[in-house]
């Protein structure tokens, strides 16, 4: 199976603020970067917004947007294998676009 072709699973409320994200913004996509320790915060970007490098690794989409992973969190971070698209309270994590409601995306 294909990158391209997995799925990834969202909760109701993730589903929701991305069509809402998208709705606003046009194609968004993920990225998972830096350590382990980030890697369940993704940024959300326009995808116009984000060069994607010939390293990065795409896991899959949400709802048909696509989640990529930077080379350097690898096969060390078990989130890749097994996650799911939700919201938390908090803010945005670096150049992330904001949700509006004081939640963020995370994976868990």
């Amino acid at each position: 199976m294909s990158a391209t072709s997995i799925s990834i699973p969202a909760t109701p409320a993730a589903r929701e603020a991305l069509a809402r994200m998208t709705a606003t913004h046009g194609p968004l996509l993920f990225h998972l970067t830096g350590g382990c320790c980030d890697a369940g915060t993704p940024l959300c970007l326009p995808q116009a917004e984000m060069r994607i490098g010939a390293r990065d690794v795409l896991l899959g989409n949400i709802d048909g947007t696509p989640l990529y992973q930077m080379p350097s969190t690898g096969d060390a971070c078990p989130i890749a294998r097994t996650m799911t698209l939700d919201v938390a309270p908090g803010n945005p994590v670096g150049f992330s676009l904001d949700i509006g409601n004081g939640t963020r995306f995370v994976l868990r």
